[in-house]
């Protein structure tokens, strides 16, 4: 099986921002042959005249803790509909390889740290995720099903938060970081004299940034491993607490953190275990406060 930069691969992505942000990534390195897919009118059909090599599955619309409270049922029902379709398709049109992005939602919420792969389905996943945790092991274990009856060369890669250039920025639907540069730019434009964060600001949080996450994909689809599941993450975490004093640095908000003790934080710690990534000679490269930095320079362009 041989990737290389004139592979044709697509990228499926209903949410758009990731999926976005992915083909650039691609066509910066010189894949000529990506495409991404965002619109789910045609979509198979669309997939299938493209006839691609490898397939990238990113999935449905998710966000942080409220969204995923306020949309568990759209959650579940389109990220389900779509990875059944797309993984089914994968198998008739014979891809070589499937990559589906899952989540660190996956694992249970009560895991030993740094999360290894063997702990999946190991205990109950956090609840105020579970519409999005649930559909993606469901999506896990399709592929899995379609690996042993179909012989489909497919993997399930988790990565840490993914945050960078192009994703979605909204102050209450988005993930964290983005909600954050979001929340806190506003805040500064307003002249506020403070900023709400949900919860104690004692949780932790791994992140990585897309052009990472990106080398990272490349290094998996040019493997000739054969991986069921693989966590891509950076090996070390922050706070929300100090994320959230990094990302106000940055924007030079200087007003006051205050912490909605009442509201939801989800699980403590999602720290993931990276040793399989790391022996594909893949590393991480940007800095996180450098991540951080190019991100807001990013949001500030195309949205101040």
């Amino acid at each position: 099986m041989s990737f290389t930069t004139y592979s044709r691969i697509a990228i499926v992505d209903i949410g758009h921002y990731t999926g976005t942000a992915v083909l650039k990534g691609l066509s910066c390195r010189d894949f000529i042959n990506a495409r991404v897919f965002i619109s789910e009118k045609r979509l198979l059909d669309d997939i299938e005249e493209f006839s691609p090599e490898f397939l990238i599955v990113i999935g449905a619309k998710t966000g942080g803790i409220k969204f995923n409270i306020d949309f568990c049922g759209d959650i579940i029902y389109s990220s389900l509909r779509l990875q059944a379709d797309v993984i089914h398709l994968a198998q008739k049109i014979g891809v070589r390889k499937l990559i589906l992005i899952g989540t660190s939602c996956m694992y249970p919420k009560h895991s030993l740290q740094p999360i290894k792969e063997e702990y999946l389905m190991a205990g109950q996943v956090e609840e105020t995720s579970e519409a999005h945790a649930l559909a993606k092991l469901a999506g896990y274990g399709m592929c899995r099903a379609y690996k042993k009856q179909f012989g489909l060369n497919a993997t399930v890669v988790v990565p840490a938060t993914i945050y960078g250039p192009g994703l979605h920025f909204d102050a209450e639907n988005s993930h964290v970081i983005s909600a954050f540069i979001k929340k806190f730019y506003d805040a500064k434009i307003a002249s506020d004299e403070e900023v709400t964060i949900w919860g104690t600001g004692k949780a932790r949080r791994e992140f990585i940034y897309i052009e990472d996450l990106i080398n990272a994909l490349i290094y998996i689809l040019k493997s000739e491993g054969n991986l069921d599941l693989i966590n891509v993450g950076v090996g070390y975490d922050y706070s929300i607490q100090e994320l959230a004093e990094i990302v106000a640095r940055e924007v030079q908000f200087t007003g006051v953190i205050k912490n909605d003790l009442t509201a939801p934080e989800g699980v403590f710690q999602k720290l993931l275990d990276n040793t399989k990534i790391l022996s594909t000679g893949w590393r991480s490269i940007i800095p996180f406060h450098v991540g951080v930095r190019l991100t807001y320079e990013w949001f500030r362009e195309h949205f101040s």
